[in-house]
Order: C-alpha cells, then structure tokens, then sequence
C-alpha cells in the first residue's frame, strides 16, 4: 500500500524529488525550486556599551525631529599598529521640526578634539566637556543655534580630532607594539560624531576616506569608490547612500578576492592567503543571493563581502558579513550560518527593527534559512520539534517573556524565544494565511521599510493585507503575550484491539 504523498509547500516544491544530501545537492535545489515568480521578483556586548555611553549623557533629545538622514564626511588616517586614528568629519543635518536650541556630540574620551568650525553666520555657542564615569570617558559637545531665530534649513559642523581609539576587540592581552587582531569601530567606539538622543540615533549617509599603512584594508558598508597604493600609505574611499543605523570600520592586513554576480560586486577579505576557501564563498554567495532575491525581493545593495575577522566572531552588517578565523574555515558554515549572515542584508540590515517593538529580525532570518533549508530537504518537521523541545526545556515561567520584548540573545532562554518561538509563530502564521499570501506579506513588509525603522504592527499590516482574516488577535496573543501552547486531554476513552495471529 502506497503513502498518501503530501501537498507540495510553494516554499520547498523540488525538495521532495532530490534524495540526496543536503550539502551535496543544494545548488541543484536552489535552482529548482519552483517559486512564484510575481513582477517583482528578479527587480552583543557592543550594543550594552553603547547604551550606557548614550543613557549616562541623554538630554532627551528627539532623534525624530531630522528630517533626512545625517550626512558625515569623514577623513580618517588610522594608524592600527598604534592604535590611533586622526579625523575629520564634515557633518551636514536637517533640522525640520527639531524643538530643541542645541544638538549635543559625542566623541571618544581620548580624543584630542579641536574647537568646532561653524560656518554660519549668527552667534553660536559651543560647550565642551569630558566626563570620565564608568565604563570609558566621553567628549561631549553640544552647539547651541543663536538665540532667538530658527533652525536653518541646513546646518554643518566640521570636527578635528585625533587620539588613541576605541577598538572594542582590544583587551589588555593584545596591546602589543604590533598589532594582531582585527580593528573594530562601530557607533559604540564613538570614532565619528555621534548625535546625543534618548531614542534610536537617527540614520546616516556617509563618505568616508581613508588612510592606513601598506597592507592595511579597510571594509564598511556601501560601496569602494577608490582604492590606491600610494607607496608606504594606502587611500580608500568608501560611500554609502542609503540610510544606515549606524558606520563600521574593519581594518586588518587582508588579502582580497573578488567576483560579481550580475551588478553585485562579490568580494572576499582574508588575513592569509586561501584561494580556494574565498572561492567557496564566493561561489555560494552567487547561489543564497538569487535564491532570496526570489523568495523576498531585490537585493539592497551594490556589494557583498566576507570578511575574516580575527575574533570568533558571526556578525551580519549591512552588505557584510564579519566572521571569525576559526569560523569561517568550518565546512558545514558555508551551508548554516553563512545563508544566515547573508539573508540579514534583507531582514535586520535592510529593513531595521523597531527595537522598542520587539526584535523579529533574529526569528525571521532564522525562519527563512536556518529552518527552511532543513524544510527543503524533507526536514522541517525536525527542526521546529528542536526549537519547541529548547522551549521547554530553557524558558519557564520566572524567565518566560513575550516577542515583543525579545531584544537580543543574551542566554539559552531568550534564544529559545526571540529565535526558536518565533520561528513557530511565523509558521503558524504561513499555515493560516496561506503560502502566497505570506510571501507577498513579506515582500511588501521588505519593500515598504528598506532603509526604515519597522516593528510587528507593520508586519501585520504587511500580512493583513493580502489576507481576508483579521490578524489582531493572533498577533496580540502570539507577540504580545508570553507562553506556548498548553496541550490538554479532554474526554477520552479506549478501545480494545483484538490481535490475531
């Protein structure tokens, strides 16, 4: 007697036809996969730090009042085997409806930071000082309009400073004449002017130019506009115009491999010569990039890069991913994290969270590829009963907590529920929409918030809107509310079975 075979998903048709593994079979699934194709398809510690730096100097400052992103024009001479870095920064802001007379700044504490150049007219009042509490001390700057007028349209500050910086992967072990490890600048190392505000640090668009020894690259966000050895000193020009959270710095002595897959520029940083593993991942980009494009939309930027860190490190940054020397040499990576890493240019580093709302960009990267690839192979059923089995045994009722205050994985319970519990209600929700209703809810959810701040109400309304059932109450109960379902018997009753034999 044959198996009633069971309806294909549209997310995992072709699966069942490949009855080889995985790691083997993969590029040949990915290609068959028969999605739909609608018009549109082929068109940690860090963040504790930086709440700190900015909670312990907020003056209630509304981020919201900007009208357009804040653009910086940073030239920087960074000196990693010394640990310093000299800069320049052009700061141009909006001020639209900002309703307060100052904007304060804040710079790294051991920066020597010249007076700010202001070139306005008008009586303008700077204030400078340093604080030195608690975890690192702080330059603070804040510049005062003139009394009694307005804000201009436009304003723009220009900031000298110059100093040791502040490389959060630096610990007293490594503070050699010579560096060893990857240099790390983000927000949190306040090497660039970072505007004082109780609420999200509003977004940015960057140039940013940069000098460093022979040998020493630099990788951020946006795209290489230059890259020249000028003898003893390497310039590099990156720009990013699409609005970001925040600017990265990853400097080391790399060795650089490079390919494209159609206009996206493919790039491989390494700290020793490999080849044959750059081409690994290269090649596999070249397979995740297509596939999600189809699955979600355009990719939304103009590169690619893995980057070899030199802490065991899995970071995803818009357009980058950091991954650690260990790490990234794990053959089974290519086919786990690194789909992972590269589905967070889409959820997270495309379309931001709304943080106070509750972080969904974990469980939904995390549903599109740590659970759909298993799904694709005949073995999604295994992995959702894993994340339910994590549930129960890590998240009890004194740590339990609903989604919508999943903020980051911090220990084995939150991961079971910013990570494996939404991975569930995400699935629930397919299974009651529908599948083209969930994907076409994805894809105008990614398209109507790239390059903003999105939280679960917009995720609903994306869903709602391409489904005729009213999600209030699923959302309120499953993002809302902690727990998991309660199973209970009702009635029950036996039956006796004869055997014969």
């Amino acid at each position: 007697m044959h198996a009633q075979a069971r309806p294909q998903s549209q997310l995992t048709t072709g699966a069942a036809r490949i009855g080889v593994s995985l790691l083997t079979s993969l590029p040949q699934k990915l290609s068959a996969i028969s999605l739909r194709q609608p018009p549109w398809a082929f068109k940690n510690l860090r963040g504790v730090f930086l709440l700190f730096l900015i909670l312990l100097h907020s003056t209630g400052a509304n981020a919201g009042g900007l009208t357009r992103p804040i653009e910086h024009e940073l030239a920087l001479e960074l000196k990693p085997h010394l640990g310093t870095l000299s800069g320049e920064d052009t700061l141009t802001l909006y001020p639209g409806k900002w309703n307060q007379p100052s904007f304060v700044f804040l710079l790294h504490g051991e920066f020597e930071v010249e007076p700010v150049e202001i070139p306005h007219q008008g009586d303008w009042k700077i204030i400078a000082t340093k604080t030195d509490e608690g975890l690192a001390s702080i330059n603070r700057i804040e510049i005062f309009k003139p009394k009694n007028t307005d804000w201009p349209d436009f304003v723009q500050f220009k900031f000298r400073y110059r100093g040791p910086f502040l490389d959060l992967q630096k610990n007293e072990e490594k503070k050699t004449a010579v560096s060893t490890h990857t240099v790390f600048l983000d927000e949190s190392s306040l090497f660039y002017p970072v505007i004082e505000t109780r609420k999200a640090s509003p977004l940015v668009i960057f140039e940013m130019q940069t000098i460093t020894p022979t040998g020493w690259q630099v990788v951020s966000e946006g795209k290489r506009i230059s890259h020249i050895d000028n003898g003893g000193r390497i310039s590099t020009l990156w720009k990013c115009d699409d609005p970001m959270q925040e600017i990265h710095l990853i400097s080391d002595r790399y060795h650089e491999y490079q390919d494209r897959w159609e206009d996206i520029d493919l790039l491989v940083f390494l700290r020793h010569e490999d080849p044959a593993l750059a081409k690994r991942y290269l090649d596999t980009a070249k397979m995740y990039i297509p596939f999600y494009q189809r699955l979600i939309g355009s990719y939304p930027f103009v590169k690619f890069a893995v980057v070899e860190n030199s802490e065991q490190t899995g970071y995803g940054m818009p357009s980058f991913t950091l991954l650690g020397s260990r790490v990234i040499r794990f053959p089974f990576i290519l086919h786990s994290s690194y789909p992972h890493e590269i589905l967070h240019n889409w959820w997270g580093n495309g379309a931001y969270v709304k943080a106070k709302e509750g972080n969904w960009s974990e469980g939904l990267t995390t549903y599109l590829a740590d659970h759909l690839l298993p799904e694709l192979d005949g073995k999604g059923d295994s992995y959702r009963f894993q994340q339910l089995m994590k549930y129960t045994n890590y998240v009890s009722p004194e740590n339990d907590f609903p989604l919508s205050q999943f903020r980051s994985r911090t220990d084995m319970a939150t991961q079971a529920i910013g990570y494996g519990k939404l991975v569930m209600v995400l699935h629930m929700l397919r299974n009651r929409v529908g599948e083209k209703a969930f994907l076409d809810g994805l894809h105008d959810f990614y398209f109507d918030n790239l390059f903003k701040r999105a939280g679960y109400k917009e995720l609903r309304e994306a869903m709602a809107t391409h489904s005729p059932e009213n999600l209030s109450q699923f959302f309120r109960q499953w993002i809302l509310s902690a727990g998991a379902p309660q199973l209970k018997l009702g009635t029950v009753s036996t039956i006796k079975i004869l055997r014969f034999k």
